[in-house]
């Protein structure tokens, strides 16, 4: 859980919570989720909302961190030599 004040906004305060353990892509590292806010998360950085589909696809929150912040995320592929 994350408590964030908005810049500007002294008294406003949000309290995110962290992304749940079945959503595994590194991006969820940058976001997290206010109470009531559906197919919604808060950018860490900016406390910006970003709209994602139900699907779970991470494509407008990795361009979201790629324009407004400069972060390129990418997936780390792990592979096993037998």
């Amino acid at each position: 859980m994350l408590s964030i004040t908005s810049a500007g906004k002294m008294a406003s305060s949000t309290t995110l919570k962290d992304a749940p353990s079945k959503l595994t892509s590194n991006v969820w590292n940058h976001f997290g989720f206010s109470e009531g806010s559906d197919a919604k998360a808060t950018c860490k950085t900016c406390c910006v909302d970003v709209s994602y589909p139900k699907s779970g696809s991470t494509t407008d929150l990795r361009q979201h961190l790629k324009r407004k912040h400069s972060v390129d995320i990418s997936d780390v592929i792990c592979i096993t030599y037998i």
